[in-house]
């Protein structure tokens, strides 16, 4: 059988390194077992399905010589095919010389002549001719017979290709046994049953022995219609039994998800054309395979790489205990029949990457990275930050994974890697809680004169927002050497302790700056009395007003919406009492009670030489209290 290729070249991989697991597992071509108190023994039939495994993938020659030799001397001993050594005198047993019938051709040998044994005549020796059993295998055995649909199927290729003249029954007794709906059932009928078929016994699905079957029929070089529209039909109900996460379950005492059924009914599905069923049996497959990347040790690293667990609680214990010699035969039976599902092993598309936010995050954030680029079903090891922990690539080859980032403020380095050795990290830069402080100058600053504040203790690029009395008064990034400094215009009282403001995580905010009452000089020597200071934030400048009870004439009022706009696009809506109608000269002023100014006081301002421009130290500037002054 020549396997049918997806659409993207496999990656060979998982194919490669499952491949040298098998081989690395034959002692003088067969899967031996030490003795574990019931004596030490040859596994033949599980060691044939390795040959076969290998010799379905191709480029393993050597073992599969090794593997045909060993089988054939085992053969020529009387063992495996009879039970003559155990007390079974005068046995065959015609499941184990159909198989190695189509083990010995598979492989380049001979079974007319298979270590001096025919396996061909001592198989058809073992076909019924009467009806209802006509093409019937069944076993010469003082135990019993054991013969089923699996051990027909083998004997229907093995027949077919040696040209026997008994091919035809056995191939129609075998379609006997698929259903209607599509699957072959495992047992056979009662001999004495007049109606042998499936249909007529009502068989239990089984995905196995569906698998196998198809995979025998498939490789018959000449198949008739009937072989033909049986496949179509086995195809067609794999397919549907497959889960949505491209496992499969098996028979009635394997119905769970499993490596063995899933790989068996994806090579299937592979060789019959439904290349994409197979990619997702491939990738399920992948997913239970030991390929441990170094940065997540674990008792599958280092020799066990390659070999397939059966499920997922056989990858976790095995990860935990290793491979010991308890469950080595169950990795031993889900890795040599599901290893050729690998062919279709979807290969990664992209690039191998690791992102992340580009912002500064918080310390003890739960933060999202995304890992990209990984082959479909591949193991990812993530690390850098906290324990490394192993997660499976799905289809699409990304996605998230959520990294809690430890207390203080550092660059953090997330680090994805796979088992072939290929990285990609990302560094996330993490800002942990802190207090910053503010120290106000202790020399006297002027009213409408700038203060210099300067914060320091930041991460470089951190972006920094200085607020005065709940507002946003300046914001900036920190250079360098993690400082910034800001001047400000408002006014402020010195104190005799420096305020504090609590740092906030992630976004850290320098502190609130107290603000001290406003005193403005008035003509004539009054002034508007102990009165708040109001902020109104345009942009990201602070425009302040004085609020007092002052009539104020066109003219003061225009130059100051001059002066604010010439200093740098503060808010033109100048918060000030207007009264467009500018009052006689000469009307006198009336105090307002509270030592201030009464609304329609008379005021006369100083004559200006520019009438464009005010002076920073007039009391109309200082009303107006425009930023730049």
């Amino acid at each position: 059988m020549r396997p049918r290729r997806s659409r993207h070249t496999p990656d060979p991989r998982p194919l490669s390194i499952g491949a040298t697991w098998l081989e690395g597992q034959l002692t003088n071509g067969l899967l031996h077992y030490p003795d574990t108190g019931f004596g030490a023994y040859d596994d033949y039939g599980l060691s044939i399905d390795v040959g076969l495994s290998l010799a379905a993938i191709g480029g393993h020659d050597t073992a599969v010589t090794a593997v045909r030799n060993a089988i054939a001397t085992a053969v020529g001993g009387g063992h495996y095919i009879a039970g003559d050594e155990f007390g079974d005198a005068g046995s065959t047993y015609a499941g184990a010389v159909a198989k190695s019938a189509v083990f010995a051709k598979v492989s380049g040998g001979n079974p007319a002549s298979f270590g001096g044994v025919n396996l061909i005549t001592r198989l058809e020796a073992q076909v019924s001719s009467t009806a209802p059993n006509a093409g019937r295998i069944s076993d010469t055995s003082s135990f019993g017979d054991f013969a089923n649909t699996i051990g027909e199927a083998f004997a229907a290729r093995a027949l077919t290709d040696a040209g026997s003249a008994k091919a035809p029954s056995v191939t129609t007794f075998l379609l006997d046994q698929q259903c209607a709906a599509g699957f072959f059932r495992l047992s056979f009928s009662a001999t004495a049953a007049a109606d042998q078929s499936c249909d007529a016994a009502g068989g239990a699905p089984d995905t196995d022995v569906t698998a196998l079957a198809s995979l025998q029929l498939a490789a018959i070089a000449s198949p008739t219609q009937a072989v033909t529209d049986a496949l179509a039909a086995a195809k067609s109900w794999l397919h549907g039994a497959q889960h949505a996460d491209g496992s499969f379950g098996g028979g009635a005492s394997t119905e769970a998800p499993n490596t063995d059924s899933t790989g068996l009914a994806g090579w299937a599905l592979g060789e019959l054309g439904d290349t994409a069923a197979a990619a997702k049996a491939a990738t399920w497959v992948r997913a239970h395979q030991a390929d441990e990347p170094t940065a997540c040790p674990s008792q599958l690293s280092g020799p066990p790489t390659g070999a397939l667990g059966y499920d997922d609680a056989a990858v976790a214990a095995g990860r935990t205990d290793g491979i010991t010699t308890a469950v080595l035969d169950q990795w031993r039976r889900a890795t040599a029949p599901a290893l050729p599902v690998l062919q279709w092993a979807p290969p990664a598309t992209t690039q191998f990457d690791v992102s992340g936010p580009t912002d500064f995050v918080q310390a003890g954030a739960a933060v999202p990275f995304q890992v990209t680029g990984a082959a479909p079903g591949s193991t990812v090891c993530v690390s850098g930050v906290g324990a490394p922990r192993s997660l499976v690539a799905p289809a699409s080859g990304a996605f998230p994974v959520v990294v809690t980032m430890p207390d203080g403020t550092a660059n953090r380095t997330i680090v994805a890697s796979v088992g072939k050795g290929d990285s990609a990290g990302f560094v996330a830069r993490v800002l942990g809680a802190t207090t910053l402080s503010v120290t106000p100058a202790r020399t006297k600053v002027h009213r409408g004169k700038r203060v210099r504040v300067v914060v320091t203790g930041l991460v470089p690029a951190e972006h920094v927002t200085i607020r005065l009395r709940g507002v946003v008064v300046r914001s900036g990034i920190a250079d360098p050497d993690g400082r910034l400094v800001k001047r400000l215009r408002e006014g402020l009282r010195r104190e005799r302790h420096p305020q504090r403001g609590a740092g906030l995580r992630g976004h850290r905010t320098p502190p609130e700056l107290r603000p001290a009452p406003a005193r403005v000089r008035l003509p004539g020597g009054r002034h508007a009395g102990q009165r708040p200071v109001r902020e109104h934030v345009a942009g990201r400048r602070l425009l302040g007003a004085v609020l007092v009870r002052r009539h104020v004439g066109v003219e003061v009022l225009q130059r100051c919406r001059r002066l604010a706009h010439g200093a740098g696009g503060c808010d033109r809506r100048v918060l000030l009492a207007e009264r467009r109608r500018r009052r006689p000269a000469g009307h006198g002023a009336r105090a307002a009670s509270g030592g201030g100014t009464a609304l329609g006081d008379r005021v006369d301002p100083a004559p200006d030489p520019d009438p464009d421009h005010l002076r920073p130290d007039t009391d109309e500037a200082r009303l107006c209290r425009c930023p730049g002054l």
